[in-house]
């Protein structure tokens, strides 16, 4: 009888260890998934600042080109 009752105290000590372990795991996952989200969010926030540059730029360059011809056709 105590042979069985150690065996069912180290499958219980197994099984709360097993169920840390998984735990621990699962913290460091979503951990990890918050990171990431942070991480998207400001990869996101920086892709939507270049394109808004990008365009910047390019209205700048039309206007640089449409001067300088205005510049030609008065000289």
């Amino acid at each position: 009888m105590n042979s069985w009752r150690r065996n069912a105290e180290k499958e219980k000590q197994n099984v709360q260890n097993d169920r840390e372990r998984r735990s621990n795991i699962l913290r460091t996952h979503e951990t990890d998934l918050h990171q990431l989200q942070l991480q998207e969010t400001d990869l996101r926030s920086k892709v939507r600042e270049k394109e808004a540059l990008q365009n910047s730029v390019e209205a700048m360059q039309l206007e640089v080109s449409s001067l300088t011809n205005q510049l030609k056709v008065m000289f």
